[in-house]
């Protein structure tokens, strides 16, 4: 896939023929650099010029006017296409060769990370017989929570529990009469994590 933007879908038929002729005059003074293009250059400038007098007679023509404009314009967006994916290689993706042929880099975003806080507990209540309740204070950036839990006193065998997305979940099917620890991290949109957050405990009813 070549790295060069024309936006061709964005420009008026004047806008395109002036990008075109651009490109034209630039390729032709950096021939050295591009010195066999896929279309030659004079074939590029007729398709420009075709197109250029087409659009005249399509301002105050005839349906027929208005196609013939519309297929050439087609076929200068293939041309552009073509020469773009020959720029793309020549070029290996070096800037400034690609300005050369009057053509531009595709910028490519940066993610920036950013870190997610340390959840923090709220509460833990145990209402219902082997079941604990556990809600947690707001995270920004955050798509998920994960969420942990163990009746080992030393907190060394975690157990899987849960993944949530609101900020109080409850989770059944424990042993009663049975103390448990419970820890929280977010999940953030790029699947980064924070750090757990420090264990809350509650003996379940």
């Amino acid at each position: 896939m070549s790295n060069i933007v024309l936006r061709l879908g964005r420009r008026s038929v004047s806008d395109l023929l002036i990008f075109a002729l651009s490109i034209h005059n630039h390729m032709v003074d950096a021939a050295s650099v591009f010195a066999s293009p896929p279309i030659s250059m004079t074939d590029f400038l007729d398709s420009i010029n075709a197109l250029n007098k087409a659009h005249s007679n399509a301002l105050n023509g005839s349906h027929n006017d208005f196609v013939i404009r519309n297929d050439l314009r087609k076929e200068l967006e293939n041309s552009l296409r073509t020469l773009s994916n020959y720029v793309a290689i020549e070029s290996k993706g070096e800037e400034e060769i690609i300005v050369l042929a009057g053509m531009s880099k595709k910028k490519t975003s940066v993610y920036k990370h950013v870190p997610l806080e340390k959840p923090v507990i709220k509460s833990m209540l145990s209402e219902y017989k082997g079941a604990l309740t556990i809600s947690w204070f707001p995270i920004a950036n955050r798509v998920n929570f994960a969420l942990e839990y163990t009746d080992d006193s030393t907190n060394v065998k975690w157990v899987d529990g849960v993944y949530s997305t609101s900020r109080k979940v409850t989770i059944s099917g424990l042993k009663s009469d049975t103390r448990y620890w419970v820890r929280i991290r977010a999940i953030g949109k790029k699947g980064t994590t924070s750090d757990w957050s420090e264990p809350a405990t509650r003996m379940v009813e």
